[in-house]
């Protein structure tokens, strides 16, 4: 008897705590619960959201340890930085665009990559920390000054190419077949180059100069020391084979260091920025202690840091 009256008390109380469960809708006269509602989009979004919301804490934990203050003005600064970036200028016919259509045209954006603005402006504030710091960290050197000055002003080269894994040998035997049947290098590189951002552009690269590190140091070798006519070749860099050919050369421009000086400091600084910023927050998810206590969430975090080879930390 006690047994019975034990499993109805939990019974009771098990309804009681549904039936007081907020409902965010009804269907038909049901409630749709908030909790089902949040179950879905963490098995959605749970892992991509947390990321975001740990990168977040993170910068502004370090922030706050060099006591270096971050406000409204530096979220909206670094918001107004990544819709510069996203966006053109200008319409299709030729109107300035303003702000607010900037700000619609990111919507849509975000809208066919399944973001939420909320999501985006988590990592505007993110973006936004971990620029304060490096801004205050950044030493730029007079010796990186003048190789940028050669970068920006210096003979440049572009290149076609096509890549392909070293390791897919059919597609690579099926690029240099079509090139030998006589098909035009740059139909071959849109339909057979795993870089699909060149891909797009028929296998264009952009212009850089025999300082750019941006690009291997073979590729630009191999670019300074061929003219345009040449035959296009293969040269393999860590994995990836390239095939390469030289479309031009740009001679360089005639300026002064001195006169150019601090537009080469403002443009490097726009350059490096990202790469530092991103070096700072990887440095900071290697030194912290996170726990995640959602079991399947501690599992897909465990397995993501392990194939971006950080070392997970998720405590159990």
């Amino acid at each position: 008897m006690w047994k019975r009256i034990t499993t109805f008390a939990l019974l009771l109380t098990t309804l009681s705590a549904v039936a007081d469960e907020p409902a965010i809708a009804f269907v038909n006269g049901r409630p749709l619960r908030k909790k089902e509602v949040l179950e879905l989009l963490l098995e959605a979004h749970g892992l991509e959201a947390m990321q975001q919301l740990i990168a977040r804490d993170l910068a502004r934990q370090e922030a706050h340890r060099r006591n270096i203050s971050v406000g409204s003005d530096d979220i909206r600064a670094e918001q107004r930085r990544a819709l510069d970036r996203m966006m053109p200028e200008q319409s299709e016919d030729g109107v300035k665009l303003t702000d607010e259509q900037k700000m619609q045209a990111l919507k849509t954006i975000l809208d066919e990559r399944g973001l939420s603005m909320q999501e985006f402006r988590v990592g505007m504030e993110r973006n936004a920390y971990l620029r304060k710091i490096v801004e205050r960290d950044l030493v730029l050197t007079e010796d990186q000054l003048r190789k940028e000055f050669a970068r920006q002003y210096g003979e440049k080269r572009q290149i076609r190419h096509i890549q392909i894994s070293a390791r897919d040998r059919a597609r690579l035997q099926d690029a240099v077949a079509r090139l030998a049947r006589g098909e035009r290098f740059e139909d071959v590189a849109r339909a057979v180059s795993e870089n699909r951002t060149t891909a797009e552009n028929k296998g264009l690269m952009e212009p850089f100069a025999y300082t750019d590190d941006r690009i291997p140091g073979s590729i630009r070798e191999w670019a300074f020391i061929h003219e345009p006519g040449d035959p296009h070749e293969q040269l393999t860099v860590e994995q990836k084979v390239h095939i390469l050919r030289l479309e031009r050369v740009i001679p360089s421009e005639s300026h002064r260091y001195d006169d150019v000086r601090s537009e080469v400091r403002k443009k490097f600084k726009e350059r490096i920025m990202p790469l530092e910023m991103n070096k700072l927050i990887t440095s900071l998810f290697q030194r912290a202690k996170i726990k995640i206590l959602d079991p399947k969430l501690r599992r897909e975090y465990e397995e993501l840091m392990r194939s971006i080879q950080l070392p997970g930390q998720a405590g159990g």
